[in-house]
């Protein structure tokens, strides 16, 4: 089995409030960096250039997160699509680059909005790390665990 360069979910009809998606992703994103430091410890808010989003590192702190979500709602709003928020690991170099995509809280019946993608490239260590079959094993369980999705896609 080849080490994954993106892992994807899908799920429908679940809306959740704001902060319901904020305290999620908060949690989601501490799972992972338990999964693995290295690849998962820090994460900056996506921008137009490599040197603006450096600039905006974010905390994995319930409020900095539910600002990277950049939107006027408050907490306990509902979205009317989803919310969405696209962060990136810092690396310096593109092939060490992972970004992770999320829109959450959709209550769409028909087509898939509630996502989250992780994209790992052609990152080397992640090729490493998933060259070992119980670590693809523990993110897709991580993945199944956090979003229940309806599909789950490792490629």
């Amino acid at each position: 089995m080849a080490a994954p360069t993106f892992i994807a979910a899908h799920w429908y009809n679940r809306p959740q409030t704001l902060g319901q998606c904020a305290d999620q992703l908060r949690a989601f994103l501490q799972a992972l960096r338990q999964h693995n430091e290295q690849l998962y410890g820090s994460w900056f808010e996506q921008a137009g250039s490599k040197a603006r989003a450096l600039a905006k590192p974010l905390p994995q702190e319930y409020a900095a997160i539910l600002k990277s979500f950049g939107t006027k709602a408050n907490e306990g709003s509902y979205p009317a699509t989803s919310f969405s928020v696209s962060l990136w690991n810092g690396a310096r170099k593109n092939e060490e680059g992972i970004v992770l995509r999320v829109s959450l809280g959709s209550c769409e019946q028909k087509l898939y909005p509630n996502v989250c993608l992780l994209e790992l490239y052609q990152n080397t260590a992640c090729r490493a790390f998933y060259a070992n079959p119980d670590n693809v094993q523990a993110i897709k369980q991580l993945f199944l665990r956090f979003w229940q999705p309806e599909k789950l896609i490792l490629d």
